[in-house]
Formats: C-alpha cells, sequence, structure tokens
C-alpha cells in the first residue's frame, strides 16, 4: 500500500490515505512515525501504527477526563474502554496512574467528605454514592469511617433546612422520615431527631 495523501482532521487527527483510501490516525502518532506521502507500508506495519494511535489516543482521552474532574481507577478506565480496546484503556489508566493523576484513597476521602459534609448524606447513601464511583466497597467503609460525624447533630440542622415549618401532621412526618432514610439515615436516627426537633418548639412527638 502507498501512501497517496495526507490530510489533518479535527481533533488532533489526521487522514492517512492509502491507495486513495482513508484511515484516521492521531497527529502525534504520524508525525513520529516520519509517513510521508510516497511511503510504502505493509498491512503489518499499518496495523502497528492505527494500535499504536490507539494507544495514544487513549492517553489523550484519559487527561482530558481528569482535566474535567477527578475519577478513580475504576470509573476512568470504563469511560476510555467505551471508546478503545482494552489493553490501549489499561495503558492510559495506567500512565496516569504512573504520573500520579488518579489515586482512589485520596478521590474517596474527598469524595466522602462531599457526600457526608457537604450534601448531608447518611453513611449508606454515602457508601453506595462511593461505590458508584468506582471506589472499592472496604476503601469506602474505611474513609467513611475517618470522618467523625454526629448523625443526629446532622439530622437536626439538615431537617429544618429542607422542611420548613417542621411537619407534625402524621403524613408529613413519613414524608421527612422517608426523604431521610433514603438520604442514607438509619430510621432510628431520624426518629431520634425528630423527638428532639419537637422538644424544642414544645409539640408532642410527631410520631404520636
Amino acid at each position: 500500500m502507498i501512501v497517496t495523501d495526507i490530510q489533518k482532521r479535527r481533533h488532533r487527527l489526521t487522514a492517512l490515505f492509502l491507495d486513495g483510501q482513508p484511515t484516521l490516525i492521531d497527529t502525534e502518532t504520524l508525525l513520529l512515525s516520519g509517513i510521508g506521502v510516497g511511503k510504502e507500508l505493509s498491512q503489518q506495519e499499518l496495523a502497528d501504527l492505527q494500535e499504536r494511535s490507539q494507544y495514544n489516543r487513549a492517553y489523550e482521552k484519559a487527561l482530558y477526563l481528569l482535566e474535567y474532574r477527578a475519577h478513580s481507577r475504576k470509573e476512568l478506565l470504563t469511560k476510555i474502554l467505551r471508546e478503545y480496546p482494552p489493553a490501549a484503556a489499561e495503558s492510559a489508566v495506567a500512565r496516569v496512574t504512573e504520573l500520579g493523576l488518579i489515586d482512589d484513597t485520596v478521590y474517596a476521602a474527598d469524595l466522602a467528605e462531599e457526600y457526608v459534609i457537604r450534601k448531608g448524606y447518611g453513611v449508606h447513601r454515602a457508601q453506595m454514592e462511593l461505590q458508584k464511583r468506582g471506589i472499592d466497597r472496604d476503601l469506602a467503609t474505611a474513609v467513611l469511617s475517618e470522618i467523625q460525624t454526629d448523625p443526629i447533630a446532622q439530622l437536626t440542622e439538615l431537617i429544618p433546612k429542607k422542611y420548613h415549618p417542621i411537619p407534625t401532621d402524621p403524613k408529613g412526618v413519613q414524608k421527612v422520615v422517608s426523604a431521610m432514610v433514603r438520604n442514607g439515615y438509619e430510621f432510628s436516627q431520624v426518629r431520634q431527631a425528630l423527638k428532639q426537633l419537637a422538644e424544642e418548639i414544645e409539640v408532642e412527638e410527631p410520631w404520636q
């Protein structure tokens, strides 16, 4: 096969025309190869070039995703696998790991604080969200155990923010309980928080 033309395309890609038929190669890989118009390529040489291009494009994809936000290793790999073969995706994740651009322990700790402290999630919801982001179950449990919080105090602060005035009728109370349980708190914790809030506004316990 003879290289009959080379044309730049968008997104750092170049069309390499072989006997008039185009194939897309990332521009950096093509430049490093030294291939130019008139060069003869065997099928194996083309396959090797395409493979190097995939590896480089997968790496560029990893850098792009990490520029947008932090990722866990599993999360990043899953996204790259949507576009590139396993070997290229694994190589890309390994490279950014070596550069220190991903660290599951640091990422998990930051996320745990985000979910529990800033979003007000209970431990169960936070655990679920961490695992959705590709954090290993044991690591998620470990980082959450490092966050010293009082769930009752969190609830007595969270409930009035979301519900004002605090409902005291059975239907309203059930709505609060269901929402807080979905938010990762235990029923007993929600009950205790509601009792404390009821005492503060001097009404009967809302479940009576």
